[in-house]
């Protein structure tokens, strides 16, 4: 096994032993970034010379016996909204800001601990999309990521860095995750600070990582967070199975999937039980309701100043945001106070809810919309994230683990949405999980 498709734990034990240099990780992944980024563009932009010198220090940290802890040399990459000291941040637009001063409050924590940045990766502009074009599925490159940390997912799927960053409003980490075959996770709202994040909808906002293994999840949540309760797995929870879902339809394929992914978990001893999905009509229109006025807030005045460096469709949400009634904004605010009040009281009886991460398997790349056997069609824009909402309108931690292939062949992604505070216990349960499917890279 070459050194790009090592785990985080595995690079770090060889490090640790210096059976390898941290300039020999870096190499290997700058090569691959290389050629992946020329048939899968999940790269906005790299800095490569300022990581070499990075590896550089790590590795003389080493040899003096000053190691800054387990991640010191490791290689990571950001989506290209996080603000990294130096660079401008586009946020997937054509449009940057002037360049930043210091590093988002996670980016600073990643190199404090002595990982090696290697650069910024594509997402849909300002965050509002599921595609995150032109970036590809490193799975499928005939295939879309997702969105719209699609960049960060397929870079991590495909080699070029062992874990990346990215950021989640209505599924933005976990969707990617799900379709690219990888592990995202997304901790409870708040957990991980978004200061230096741009912002899309600050109500729902998250951070999120993007990673091969759970075991890498981890090590990382652990070295963001040291501070937090841990708490051990166990073989004994309950996990619940919604009744009804969020969304208009959900493909054959991926309903056939689950059906065989909950048949494993019971045969392997796992107790489930029905869970009573607290309004599930309401997510579109609560997640809507919140996230269009407060991306108009955010972005109105950018997009304003110079609307020809932005989509039409960005220009159009902006518009639509700004006229939005306070209203409804406002009663929006309610119905999600509402869902997480009825979601704590339903989640009593189970220790997680295990869903599909998405209704459809990764769409055909540069495809805008999702045709139902019945004729009717859905936006992937909006469809991809119908599952995934219900973890950001509560702001619960949850995380998408890589659970085989559908009959198609395409990922099939598993979420597990978790107790709020109990972010390392979802970890651990998803460890275990992990284990019964045996489905990481």
């Amino acid at each position: 096994m070459t050194l790009i498709h090592q785990t985080i734990a595995s690079l770090v034990s060889m490090l640790s032993t210096e059976e390898v240099s941290a300039v020999e990780v870096l190499d290997a992944h700058a090569e691959r970034i290389q050629r992946i980024d020329l048939t899968h563009r999940v790269f906005r932009g790299t800095a490569l010379a300022r990581a070499r010198r990075d590896a550089q220090d790590s590795d003389q940290r080493r040899r003096s016996q000053d190691s800054r802890g387990p991640l010191d040399g490791v290689p990571f990459a950001v989506k290209d909204n996080f603000d990294v000291t130096g660079q401008r941040t586009y946020s997937g637009s054509n449009d940057a800001l002037a360049a930043a001063t210091s590093d988002a409050a996670v980016v600073s924590a990643l190199r404090s601990a002595g990982a090696v940045l290697v650069g910024r990766t594509v997402m849909d502009e300002l965050a509002y999309g599921m595609r995150s074009w032109p970036a590809r599925n490193a799975r499928d490159p005939e295939r879309s990521p997702g969105g719209s940390s699609g960049g960060s997912a397929s870079a991590v799927a495909g080699y070029a860095v062992p874990f990346a960053l990215g950021s989640d409003t209505g599924g933005s980490v976990q969707v990617p995750a799900g379709l690219c075959g990888v592990v995202g996770f997304k901790p409870g709202h708040g957990v991980l600070s978004t200061e230096g994040l741009t912002p899309l909808s600050p109500t729902l906002d998250h951070i999120g990582t993007l990673t091969r293994s759970v075991e890498d999840a981890q090590l990382l949540f652990t070295a963001l967070v040291p501070e937090q309760e841990r708490l051990r797995g166990r073989t004994n929870f309950v996990l619940g199975i919604p009744e009804a879902l969020p969304a208009s339809g959900i493909a054959p394929g991926v309903s056939r999937r689950y059906e065989e992914v909950l048949r494993l978990l019971r045969e392997a001893g796992v107790e489930t039980v029905p869970f009573a999905t607290p309004m599930p009509d309401r997510y579109l229109e609560i997640e809507t309701n919140i996230c269009v006025p407060e991306f108009a807030r955010a972005h109105g005045d950018r997009v304003r100043a110079r609307p020809e460096a932005y989509r039409e469709i960005t220009r159009m949400w902006i518009d639509v945001g700004e006229r939005f009634p306070q209203a409804d904004y406002d009663f929006a605010l309610q119905l999600r106070s509402q869902v997480k009040e009825k979601w704590l009281d339903a989640l009593q009886g189970v220790d997680a809810v295990i869903t599909p991460i998405a209704p459809v398997s990764a769409p055909p790349y540069g495809m805008a919309t999702h045709t139902w056997p019945d004729g009717t069609t859905d936006d992937y824009d909006h469809l991809l994230g119908h599952f995934a909402n219900m973890a950001n309108i509560t702001g619960f931690p949850s995380i998408t683990l890589p659970a085989g292939d559908d009959e198609s062949g395409l990922a099939f992604g598993l979420q597990v949405i978790g107790r709020p505070g109990g972010d390392f216990q979802l970890l651990a349960m998803a460890r275990e999980l992990e284990a019964i499917l045996g489905a990481h890279p």
